[in-house]
This record gives C-alpha cells, structure tokens and sequence, in this order.
C-alpha cells in the first residue's frame, strides 16, 4: 500500500470453527470476490485463479468489513462508515462504492489469509431503524436513476425514511464521486442490475392469475438451482421479479430459466451462453418459446412451469408487469 494511498486491501478470510475451532483454509487458486444481488446483500462470487500469481492482487467490486486495510487519511476523507447503518452489508456496500466511485480501488491479496470464527448469533441485538431502511438510503445516495427498481424490489421502501442525505451527498458532489453506471459498467460489468433498458417485471400467469416464482437452494452461501412454479403474487422480494436481457435470459438475480429436455424447466446459475437459456418472447400473443426446443412456457394441474408444443392456451399466456 506503500504510495498508493487510495487502495484498500483484504484478506482471504478463513473459516475457524466455533465448537471445535478447527481452521478451514481457503485455497488461493479458487478465491471469492465480493459482489451483491438484487436485494442489495453481499455474496462472494468465485474468480479462478488458475496460473495466477497468488502474491498479485485481484480487483474485488465488495470488500468484507471483517478486516481489511487502508490509508487512515484517505479513509477519513471518505468520512468512513456512515453511522446511520445497523446492518453488515449496507455498511459494506456503502464505504465500497465510496472507495471504487470517489478515487480509489479495493482489491484482494490472495497470498493475505486471516481466520475469522464466526458466531451463529450475536450476543447483542442492535438497535436502529431497521434493514429496509438501510437499504432505501444506500438507493437514494448512490443509485440515481436506477433506484427505480429497487422500489420494484422493495415497493414498501417508499414509504420508509432514509435519514438525513445532506452531507452524503455534499460529500458526493465534493469528491467528484462517479456515477452507479461507471462502476457497473467498470468495477462490476457482470452486474445483474437492469442498467441497458431491460425489461422487467413480474411475469403473471393470465390463466391463474399467479406469479412466476422460484424456490431456491443454497449451496456455500451462493443461490446455485431452484425450483420454478406459479404461486400467488406477493408483490415484494426477488423471487417473482424477472428480466429480459438482450441476449434471450429470463433471469431472476443470478439465477435463468433453462430447459434441457425441452419438457422440464429449472432455473440454474446463468451461464450467458445461450442454447438451453435462451428464450424468446412474443408480446403480441403473451407467449414465451424455449429457443433450443421451441416448445411454449405452459403451467400443468399443479401449477409447475413445464415446456409443451405450442397451442392456443391460456395455459400457455404469460404478461409482463410492473409491480405496483
């Protein structure tokens, strides 16, 4: 960090066993970077490092607020972290986009391993507004224009009080902070954040009258599979909003609809390569054909999202909404 004083630098943070103590060694080779999803909560997103040199440092978008490094003058200079957080990864995200927007860079040390023991629980309960609140305020500093669907997300935020954004966003004007695009578009270009015009919404099911929606599993803290049905609409969360992206995904967060019998339909991590995930919707007729088998998006008697030839069925409709 020797004369680059608007880094900030992390660990490898290694897992130590709260019962047994056991430390669990993360490899080099196979390092997380941190990222975030659609309800703005921090998740670790795996970077092969196959060849890499363990002591080069990797660009991480998120770092972890556990332990990490960084200029005591340049830190103050951001104004640190914003006292009116109560939740982790607002907090993170805040002084995150702080560093990578205002002038500075965050990066990971794959040669630096700390080991952290983790609670189950806190010991304390933490007093505050709450994480809808946290939430809305990290929206209204840094999102601009694009804070429009976070409110698709989180419709009731509207209603919730960010606190006072005068001196963050005196701050913000006076270190000529860079734009939510730029950092998308520069620190973290495989966002899933609609920033090219996509279309979102829920997708309603105009025989039921239900939302599309995904059940997920949870494997090593990031969503890997789920399962896809038709439930009753909830009208907030992640589960039932989707996006079409330009290149055919039906893709809710890092997660896209795919079929690779052309009869069963799940929704796996996006590979971005089209074939089995590549969809095609027809908004004249409210029909969305599977690219690969060019069967139609149908619901059966239990309500599971199936594939079948296409026909004219209210089985087989499907609308794009806005939500609220």
């Amino acid at each position: 960090m020797r004369g680059q004083r608007h880094i900030a630098v992390f660990p490898i943070i290694d897992h130590i066993e709260p019962k047994t103590l056991e430390y669990v060694s993360e490899s080099e080779h196979s390092v997380k970077v941190g990222v975030f999803d659609w309800s703005l909560g921090v998740t670790w997103q795996n970077k092969l490092t196959h060849g890499h040199d363990p002591t080069n440092p990797i660009p991480s978008p998120v770092m972890a607020d556990a332990v990490f490094a960084i200029n005591r003058e340049y830190f103050l200079k951001l104004d640190g972290y914003d006292s009116f957080y109560t939740t982790e990864d607002t907090a993170d995200l805040d002084l995150s986009f702080k560093i990578w927007m205002c002038g500075g860079s965050i990066e990971l040390l794959p040669c630096s391993h700390v080991g952290h023991l983790h609670r189950h629980s806190l010991p304390f309960q933490l007093a505050g507004r709450g994480e809808i609140n946290d939430k809305k305020r990290l929206a209204e500093i840094w999102f601009g224009e694009y804070k429009n669907f976070f409110y698709t997300i989180f419709p009731n935020a509207k209603k919730e009080s960010p606190g006072d954004l005068i001196d963050e966003e005196a701050l913000v004007q006076k270190l000529n902070c860079k734009t939510i695009y730029w950092y998308w578009e520069t620190v973290y270009p495989e966002s899933i954040w609609p920033v090219n015009g996509e279309r979102y919404g829920e997708l309603h099911h105009k025989e039921t009258d239900k939302c599309l929606d995904i059940a997920v599993e949870e494997n090593d803290h990031l969503i890997q599979s789920a399962v896809a049905s038709v439930i009753v609409c909830d009208g907030a969360g992640t589960s039932q909003i989707w996006m079409l992206t330009s290149i055919g995904e039906i893709r809710n967060n890092f997660l896209c609809l795919e079929s690779f019998d052309g009869k069963s339909v799940t929704a796996s991590k996006c590979h971005q390569q089209k074939s089995n995930e590549e969809w095609m919707f027809d908004f004249s007729i409210d029909r969305i054909y599977h690219a690969a088998s060019r069967h139609c998006l149908h619901t059966d008697a239990n309500d599971n999202v199936i594939l079948k030839e296409c026909e004219p069925s209210p089985a087989q409709s499907w609308r794009l909404a806005s939500r609220g």
